[in-house]
C-alpha cells in the first residue's frame, strides 16, 4: 500500500500529514518552523527531511511507501521560490531514501481552502505570526494583498499585535500609557524588571515567533478589561480588514466568493475577528465570512491536494 504526505509550513511550526488513497487519516508529525524567511532554506530542508524520516516510522505506516508529497509553505509563493526550496529538497529526500515521488509545492492559500471549503479557491485571510489576504478563483486567477513581512507589513498578524503589546507595556513603565500589561508580561514570563524583558527582546536568538508570542497576554488583557490593549487588537484588525479589502476590490467576482479566516489571532480572540468584520461588512454587507468549520488541517488539506495531483 501507498500513502500521500501534505505538509503545511509555517513561521511558527510545521504540520505533516498522511493520508490513505481514499483520504482516510493516517498518521502526523509536527516540527519546527520551515518557512525559509524565517530560518533560512538550508534549515527548512533539514526540518523537512527529519520530520519525513519520524513520519515514515509512525506505526500507522509500517510497510507502506509515499506516492507523492504537496508541501504549503509560508511565505512562497513565486515559481522562483519554489524551485529555491526544490533544487535542495528533492536531492535530500533521494539521499533518505524517499525515491523520486513527486513533490509539489503549492500557495499556503490553495491548502489551507481546501482544508476548509473543498475546494481550493475562494478568499483567504491569515492572521497567525505574520499575515496575508490572498483570493483565487474557480478560473485560476489569483490575487494577494499584504504579506510584506515583519518589516514591511504584516498588519494585524500575531507579531504586530505582540510588539505593540511590549510597546505599550515599556510606555506604561515610563508613565505614558494606562495598561497593565506591563505587569502581567513580567508575571508570566517570570521576568523580575522591565530591563530584563527588554534583554529577551533585544537578544540575537529571538525571533519573530516569540515577539509574537506576546499577542496571547494581549488578547488576554484585552479580554480582562484593559482598555490600552483592546484598543491594540481592535485596530490592528481594522488595519488587516484595510487589506482585506483592498483584495476583494481587485476582481469585481472576489466578494461573491466565501472568506475563510485562518491562523492563530482570528482562532483565540472575539474581539479581534468581530472588529475585522465589522469593517469588511460596511462596505461589503453580503460578505459571507467563515473560521474554517471542517476538522481538517491545513496539512490534510495539502494531503488531499497530493491525492488531485496524482
Amino acid at each position: 500500500m501507498r500513502y500521500v504526505i501534505g505538509m503545511d509550513g509555517g513561521g511558527t511550526k510545521t504540520e505533516l500529514a498522511a493520508l490513505s488513497p481514499q483520504g482516510l487519516p493516517l498518521a502526523k508529525a509536527w516540527g519546527f518552523s520551515t518557512n525559509p524567511y524565517s530560518v533560512s532554506v538550508e534549515a527548512a530542508v533539514r526540518e523537512i527531511v527529519r520530520l519525513m524520516e519520524e513520519l515514515s516510522r509512525a506505526p500507522e505506516l509500517a510497510g507502506m511507501s509515499p506516492a507523492g508529497l504537496c508541501i504549503g509553505m509560508a511565505g512562497v509563493d513565486s515559481e522562483r521560490e519554489k524551485q529555491g526550496v526544490l533544487r535542495p529538497l528533492l536531492p535530500a529526500l533521494r539521499e533518505r531514501g524517499f525515491g523520486d515521488m513527486p513533490v509539489h509545492i503549492l500557495s499556503e492559500a490553495e491548502i489551507t481552502l481546501m482544508a476548509a471549503l473543498g475546494r481550493p479557491y475562494g478568499v483567504l485571510v491569515i492572521s497567525g505570526t505574520g499575515s496575508i489576504a490572498k483570493a483565487l478563483t474557480p478560473d485560476g486567477s489569483t490575487y494577494r494583498a499584504g504579506g510584506w513581512g515583519h518589516l514591511l507589513g504584516d498588519e494585524g498578524s500575531g507579531y504586530a499585535i505582540g510588539l505593540r503589546a511590549l510597546q505599550a507595556a515599556m510606555r506604561s513603565f515610563d508613565g505614558v500609557a494606562d495598561t497593565e500589561l506591563l505587569p502581567m508580561i513580567l508575571s508570566e514570563r517570570g521576568y523580575a524588571s522591565p530591563a530584563e524583558l527588554k534583554q529577551y527582546v533585544y537578544r540575537k536568538d529571538t525571533s519573530k515567533s516569540d515577539i509574537a508570542a506576546f499577542c496571547e497576554l494581549c488578547v488576554r488583557a484585552a479580554e480582562a478589561g484593559d482598555a490600552e490593549a483592546a484598543r491594540i487588537v481592535g485596530e490592528e484588525a481594522e488595519k488587516l480588514g484595510d487589506t482585506a479589502l483592498a483584495l476583494l476590490r481587485k476582481d469585481p467576482a472576489l466578494p461573491s466568493l466565501e472568506v475563510v479566516l485562518a491562523g492563530s489571532v482570528f482562532q483565540r480572540s472575539e474581539l479581534f475577528r468581530s472588529a475585522f468584520a465589522r469593517k469588511l461588512a460596511a462596505v461589503y454587507p453580503q460578505l459571507r465570512i467563515a473560521l474554517p468549520q471542517s476538522s481538517r488541517s491545513p496539512a490534510e488539506g495539502a494531503a488531499l491536494l497530493a491525492l488531485r495531483l496524482l
